[in-house]
């Protein structure tokens, strides 16, 4: 291996197939793509990602309606720092790349 070369984490498809692993060293954007996930892979991260929680969601506040109305007013805050966690993870994880 060059020495400029490291191997990095697939970022594609991290949460799929995580055992994949890319090396990269001059062309920073071949850090990126490793593989392509197979219909299964998409469909896995699909249910994970959007159905589970969005059925946890509707679960919760049918369940429990009057706790959840009384914190209803912060929840876009709460969805607005979520959003910039999961922003911010995958930019964390590629910093070596950016640079």
């Amino acid at each position: 291996m060059h020495s400029s070369m490291r191997s990095v984490s697939c970022i594609q498809c991290s949460v799929s197939c995580s055992q994949h692993k890319v090396t990269y060293g001059m062309y920073r954007s071949n850090a990126l793509l490793c593989c392509s996930p197979t219909l299964q892979d998409l469909a896995k991260s699909t249910v994970n990602l959007v159905l589970i929680p969005t059925l946890l969601g509707v679960v919760l506040n049918e369940a429990f309606h009057k706790q959840i109305d009384r914190i209803r007013p912060a929840l876009p805050l709460v969805a607005l720092a979520l959003t910039v966690v999961l922003c911010a993870v995958p930019v964390a994880t590629v910093v070596d790349v950016l640079k």
